[in-house]
């Protein structure tokens, strides 16, 4: 998601998106609540900290948590089409 496209729908100014961004200004959790609200995510998701880790299983690569973020990014109905192509795809194989 773009800075535009973020400051659009939480509705906060660009500059500040950007600012944010590039730590140069604090975050007020009102502020934060709508970025997380914008970025369509629940605060539990946000602040999973988890997906950060690295793994010791190869198969976890960097490709497939890009794709992940991605897919988060999509709205609720695109996300469901794609996870249902994904399990499909998966269940075929």
């Amino acid at each position: 998601m773009s800075q535009e496209e973020l400051s659009e729908r939480a509705d906060l100014g660009l500059k500040y998106i950007n600012q944010l961004e590039n730590q140069n200004v604090n975050l007020t959790i009102h502020s934060l609540e709508k970025v997380i609200s914008a970025l369509e995510l629940t605060p539990e998701e946000f602040f999973n900290f988890d997906s950060l880790e690295a793994s010791s299983d190869p198969t976890d690569s960097l490709s497939l948590k890009r794709v992940n973020m991605k897919i988060k990014q999509l709205p609720v109905g695109k996300r469901e089409k794609i996870l249902t192509i994904f399990e499909d795809l998966l269940d075929n194989l």
